[in-house]
């Protein structure tokens, strides 16, 4: 019989992203997990990547939410991303300009759950 509890519980949940265009033309994508809505702004060099939703409204997304991890997942390889927390949003190094759909996995921890969501990019204009 265990004598310790798990405290963390691992969701795994799918999500196809949402292609929608900014007021400034740039492609935005984003996915909804149980704990948190994502959304990415893929750049030439730096993308960015907020948690906008979800728990959102019951947090200090600073202190309660976080990012932990970015992998980038071709048909052929994964690869962990460099991500860096900018306060209201993290930069993530290494997407640049992809031809190809990809899909990102990031992980999160909210208030000490951690989730995996999965944003799937098909590059098709929205």
């Amino acid at each position: 019989m265990k004598t310790t509890t798990i405290a963390t519980i691992f969701i795994f949940m799918m999500a196809f992203a949402n292609a929608q265009v900014s007021g400034n033309g740039i492609a935005e994508y984003s996915a909804q997990g149980n704990l948190v809505i994502l959304r990415i702004v893929p750049g030439d060099k730096v993308s960015k990547l907020f948690i906008v939703g979800r728990k959102a409204v019951e947090l200090d997304l600073k202190k309660d939410a976080k990012v932990l991890a970015v992998f980038l997942n071709t048909t052929t390889s994964s690869e962990e991303l460099r991500i860096n927390n900018r306060g209201d949003f993290y930069e993530v190094h290494g997407l640049h300009k992809r031809e190809r759909p990809y899909e990102l996995k990031v992980t999160t921890s909210v208030k000490g759950k951690k989730e995996e969501v999965i944003l799937k990019i098909n590059l098709q204009k929205p």
